[in-house]
């Protein structure tokens, strides 16, 4: 398990699109962290992540903005790594 904790800056409600075949299909609701990130040399810097989460976490965070959160998370890709909540 992995947590990322983070400054919350913005939430993203779910929005409606069409798929391939012209259904409606709901995105999951998203979430954007602001996190402090310890480089090899040692310095810090921030990073801004954004996060699509389950409805759950979503109703947990929402209102927390500009206060720090911690997001239980997994990860993906190959090149650059990928967060999404869990």
């Amino acid at each position: 398990m992995l947590i990322l904790k983070g400054k919350l800056l913005s939430i993203i409600d779910k929005a409606i699109y069409k798929n391939d075949e012209g259904m409606p299909v709901t995105s999951k609701p998203k979430v954007q962290l602001l996190v402090q990130v310890k480089k090899k040399n040692q310095n810090l810097s921030h990073e801004l992540y954004t996060l699509s989460v389950p409805e759950n976490v979503f109703e947990q965070v929402k209102n927390k903005l500009n206060q720090e959160v911690e997001i239980q998370v997994s990860i993906f890709g190959n090149q650059k790594i990928t967060f999404y909540g869990v």
